[in-house]
This record gives C-alpha cells, structure tokens and sequence, in this order.
C-alpha cells in the first residue's frame, strides 16, 4: 500500500477537513442571515417610500385646496374694488346734489339769487353728468360681479376634485394607487321655507247684527261676553290660506365658503373706509388721546359698524327692481344670481372641516431577497414563502389661514375671505371627528330660517295654537271696545271743551286712527 492511498478502514478513523463540512453549514447560515438583513433593510425602504408617496399626495391635494381658496380671496378683492368705485361716483353724485340743494336754497333769497344761482345750475349740471356716468358704470360692473362671483363658486366645487387629480398623479409618479378625503368634496345645502298667505281659519267669521271685534266677539252687548268660551272655530274647514314651499339653498359650496348677498362687498368697502378713517384721526396729537379712555375704542367700532351699514342702505339698497334708474336702489344687491363668498361659519383653523386625508391602497411588494435563499423543491419549484400583505398607507394635512391670533380674532371683519393668506401643513395623523361635523353641520341646518320658519308654520296650523290665538283675539277686542268707549264718553262730554286742547286732539286721533270720525260713535 503505497502513501498517496487509503485503506477504507483508516477512513472513518481520519479527521482531516472536518472543518470543512462544518464550514459549509455555517457559510448556509450566514448567507442566509445575510440575505434576512437586506430583506428587512428593504421592507423598511419600501415602508419609508409608502408613507413618503402618502405625504406627498395629501400634501399636494391640500396645496389645491389653499389655492382655491386663495383665488376666491383673489376674486373678492377684484370685486372689491369694483363696488368701491360705484360707490366713490354714488357719493360724489350724493354730494353734488347736496350742493346743488344748498345753492338752490341760497338762490331763493334776495341776496343770494345773484350769487347762487349760476353755481347751483353748474351743480345740478354736474349731478347729471355724474350720474350718467354712475348709471353707465353700474351697468357694465354688474356682469362683472356676477361672472367673478359664478367663478368663485365654480372654483369652490371643482378645487376639491382638483386636488382628488393632484392625488392620482403624485401617486402614480410613485408607481402607487392613491386617492384623498376631504369635506369639501361634498357640498351641504341649507333648507328654506317661504310661508304662504294667511288666512282665518274656518268658521272665525263675526256673528250677530252688530260689529264684531277679534274673535268673533259681538261689540254691541259686552255685558253679556263668555270670556271663557270663545268663538267657535271649526278646525276640521280649511283655511284660506295658501300653503308655503320648502326647498333648499346651497350652504357650504365645496371648499369650506358660502354665498353673501352683493351688499356684502358695499358693507365691507365703507367699513374699510371709515376704520382708515379712525386710524388716521388715532394718529392726531389731541384726538389721538381721546382714543384710550376706557370703552371709547369700543363704541367707535360699533358705530362703525352701523356707519358701514348705513352707507351700504344708502348705496347699495336691494328694494328697488330691476333695471331702476339709480344704481344704488336695485334688487341687484340682493344677490339675484350668485353673490361674493365668506368663510363658512362652522369652519375654522384645526376643524375637521379644513383637514384633507390621504389613503395609498394596493400597494404591491415583492420580496426578492427570500428567493435568494430558498430551497430546492424538485419539479414544484422553490420552497419560498408569500409576498407579504401590505396594509394601507395613510396621511393627514391641513389647509388653513396663516393668523398669530385665535380663529375668533382672525375671522373679524371677515378677513380670511379677502386675505391670500391660505398655506398648508402636515398634521399628525387622527380619526376625523365625524359626530362633531355632523352635530355642528345639524345645528347650521336646523337653525336656519327655512327650518325655523317651516315649525313655526306647523306649530301655527296646530288646533291648540288656533284656539289660543281665538282667546286672546276675543279677549284683546273686549279690551278695545272698553276703551274706545271710555274714549267716545270723554269727547261726548260736555265737559270735554274744559281739558286740554292738546289731550282732546289726542283722543280724537286715537278714535279717528280706528277708522272712526271722532264725533261720531264707533260701535252703534
């Protein structure tokens, strides 16, 4: 046996390369380990990305809601400044007729007609010019207004959706599937109510040959009145009276604003004039000082407050109609059509109302670093596990008003409506409070005065209300045929001529606002 061969007896007994085989185990489970780190340093990638691909899509989603509602502020400051320049020729018409009456008076006097005269036809003159230029003004700013307002509540519905494609293309960039919630994808509406005619009810009609007051209670003989069994009513005869019709008027549009009358941008303009106002005579060495006594800033704001509201009655009065020749009396500033916006009143920075969510659904993972170490399994293949479910992906971001104070001090004066101030920021993720919403949305709803006018109506056609107000009529029509008898045996009197002439005058007026003369009975 030579020294390069082996006997197989001396094999089992030969240790050399034991190591070896031991070697090739552990070198299994190291790659093998090695191969579990990548797994998990990818899983965490792929969890980083999704979360990423969730922020970026709420985000940008948020980013179309701060935007619409910049340009609605946008729009609200073009039609600002529009109603500002009717309302500067409105007062500058108003004035020139002020002037034009005070020449024309001087004119009347002896001294001033030779003085006054030429000045007030020149006053009357330029009245006129001014307002045909008012009228002609007016006239071409009304479909602006319109077409500005017609666009702020086109951007508020569509804003919403918008940010719902901004969602589907960041995601996609991801290689993802994404989509966003938001409140102001779903506009609310508002029920209204508008009563019908009045009527009497049935069976109320005055009985006996005399005249009847309230009620159906005979004035002829008072002494012989049941207080306690009134008229009767027969309930089960319809009324005259029409009935009323209930619909519905757009609250919350899309994003979270809601429609304002025209006057709205009237009563914003004088109120943005006279706080100018104040804050220039607050500069004044001696008015200035009067400005902090105590209660003082207090009631100047509240006089401002009915000042801007008397300006915008005096130049922007919806009670005229349509097409009348002054502009500042025209239904037109009741807001026919669409009117300017304002920030919708449950709405406010940190609500749910301005809150935008985001969900990354399907995403797919593959696992790659498994098939890398599994095993041999003969025809059917290798021996690896599933791909992991992957759960969904959430984020949450807020649109909001970019204000130091508190929401109350940053809505005064409607402010976030004309302010380009709406920004973005990541919240941290929380359940939206959908009770909260619905309670507060209910209360907008159920407050408003379609609702409000519809129960009173109910509560009004109910039998105990109308027998009710069938006490009260009788009750109030004995209490005025008292007096008016009280009234008619004082001017009788032949001692009448010894009161006052002012006291008989009163009484005569108070029988002859009856519809009676006053030397004549009332009730015979």
């Amino acid at each position: 046996m030579t020294r390069g061969t082996r006997s197989l007896s001396t094999l089992g007994r030969d240790q050399r390369g034991a190591v070896m085989l031991m070697g090739v185990f552990m070198a299994c489970a190291l790659v093998g380990a090695l191969w579990s780190l990548v797994g998990i340093g990818q899983a965490i990638v792929f969890r980083d990305r999704m979360q990423e691909t969730a922020d970026a899509v709420v985000f940008s989603s948020a980013s179309v809601h701060a935007r619409g509602m910049n340009f609605i502020a946008a729009l609200n400051l073009i039609m600002l400044a529009v109603v500002a320049i009717h309302m500067a020729l409105g007062i500058v018409h108003y004035a020139l007729l002020a002037i034009a009456t005070a020449l024309d008076a001087c004119a009347l006097t002896v001294v001033g007609a030779p003085i006054c005269g030429g000045p007030a036809a020149s006053a009357h003159s330029a009245a006129s010019s001014v307002l045909s230029a008012w009228v002609t003004y007016t006239t071409g700013a009304k479909p602006v207004l319109i077409s500005g307002a017609a666009i702020q509540s086109a951007t508020s519905v569509l804003a919403p959706w918008g940010g719902q494609l901004a969602a589907l293309d960041i995601a996609s960039k991801y290689g993802q599937t994404a989509f966003m919630v938001s409140p102001s994808l779903f506009p609310t509406i508002v029920p209204t109510f508008t009563p019908g005619t009045g009527g009497s009810p049935g069976g109320a009609a005055s009985a006996g040959s005399g005249s009847a007051g309230p009620g159906g209670v005979s004035l002829d003989k008072p002494s012989g009145v049941d207080l306690s069994k009134p008229a009767p009513v027969d309930l089960s005869k319809p009324t005259d009276a029409t009935a009323g019709t209930f619909g519905v008027i757009p609250g919350k549009l899309g994003l979270p604003v809601e429609e304002q009358k025209m006057q709205f941008l009237c009563s914003h303009v004088a109120q943005a004039v006279i706080f100018w106002a104040k804050d220039a005579l607050k500069q004044l060495p001696v008015i200035g000082s009067f400005f902090n006594f105590p209660g003082v800033e207090t009631a100047v704001n509240i006089a401002i407050g009915f000042g801007g509201d008397a300006v915008m009655l005096a130049l922007c009065n919806d009670s005229g109609g349509v097409g009348v020749p002054y502009p500042s009396l025209d239904i037109f500033w009741k807001g026919v059509f669409v009117g300017p916006k304002k920030i919708w009143t449950p709405a406010r920075n940190g609500n749910d109302w301005l809150q935008v969510w985001a969900f990354v659904t399907d995403a797919k993972y593959t696992e790659l670093a498994e098939r890398k170490v599994a095993l041999a399994d003969g025809a059917q293949g290798l021996m690896a596990g599933t791909d992991p479910v992957v759960p969904t992906y959430n984020a949450q971001a807020e649109f909001y008003y970019d204000c130091k104070s508190d929401w109350t001090a940053c809505n005064q004066n409607d402010t976030p409506a004309f302010s380009m101030r709406w920004k973005v920021r990541l919240r941290r993720l929380r359940t939206p409070n959908v009770a909260g919403m619905l309670a507060g949305l209910g209360a907008e709803v159920l407050f408003s005065n379609g609702v409000v006018d519809f129960l009173r109506g109910k509560v009004k056609n109910t039998a105990p209300f109308r027998n009710l107000e069938t006490r009260i009529g009788a009750l109030s029509g004995f209490k005025r045929w008292l007096g008016d008898k009280g009234l008619e045996s004082v001017t009788r009197n032949d001692n009448a001529a010894a009161l006052p002439n002012s006291i008989a005058e009163k009484v005569r007026q108070r029988l002859a606002s009856d519809g009676t003369p006053a030397g004549d009975g009332a009730y015979h």
